[in-house]
């Protein structure tokens, strides 16, 4: 990752995650569709499922979602071309008929945390096809900006997909009841209370000042997302 100094782009996004108040987020599912995440993710939509974390180990693999009828394709490299690091993955919907497949592309160049995270965005794409029947763009780009996911219905749902499977119910309890309500309490309580599979080591020499910080907004982004998908819809 290239070292460079923390610009006003990453602490302007921090700060609005930070300030906003995620239940008044433009897109952020309405009680019903979140119940409907929900069901769908018990169906083998789970990102946590061994199925999904081949990435560790293989760069090209499918998984067969036996209650959909359809595989999902997945390739995992390191990138840093063009885009680099700013591209976290993009899923794409190659299906013609009963042919062919949804397709993940992951950037495995970026902490596994993100990675994790990145699966459970684009699989969030799938859910949101085929639960509200848009077809969103041919591909769906996850990048470095989580702050303008709020108000993008799409986004905010794939998005959602990533929150649940990072915060469990009691994680989120817990969290709760370990701090105040100050902003400093609620990184920390982001950071600490985050599913260890989703969890990104800030402690790593190699992160660059700006990619600490756009680590943490999305981290925090997940954890204040999970607290407004419970509180305005129970799940």
């Amino acid at each position: 990752m290239s070292r460079h100094l923390v610009g006003p782009a990453e602490m302007t996004e921090l700060k609005e995650i930070v300030s906003a108040d995620y239940r008044e987020a433009a897109g952020l599912p309405d009680p019903h569709l979140a119940h409907q995440l929900v069901e769908v993710a018990k169906r083998g939509i789970d990102p946590r499922r061994p199925a999904w974390r081949k990435w560790r180990t293989m760069e090209d693999y499918r998984v067969r979602l036996r209650s959909f009828g359809s595989d999902i394709a997945v390739h995992a490299e390191p990138y840093r071309r063009g885009a680099g690091l700013l591209l976290w993955g993009f899923s794409c919907d190659a299906r013609i008929e009963d042919r062919g497949a949804f397709v993940i592309f992951l950037n495995t160049a970026h902490q596994p945390g993100a990675v994790a995270a990145t699966v459970a965005h684009e699989l969030g794409h799938y859910v949101y096809r085929a639960v509200v029947g848009e077809v969103s763009d041919a591909m769906a780009p996850l990048e470095a900006n989580f702050a303008s996911h709020l108000r993008d219905r799409g986004e905010l749902f794939a998005d959602s997909l990533a929150a649940i499977s990072a915060y469990s119910l009691d994680a989120l309890k817990m969290s709760s009841d370990a701090g105040s309500s100050d902003h400093l309490g609620g990184l920390t309580r982001a950071v600490g209370f985050i599913d260890r599979e989703y969890r990104i080591n800030f402690a790593d020499r190699a992160l660059s000042p700006a990619w600490r910080i756009k680590y943490l907004a999305a981290t925090i982004h997940f954890y204040k997302l999970r607290k407004a998908l419970f509180e305005t819809a129970a799940i």
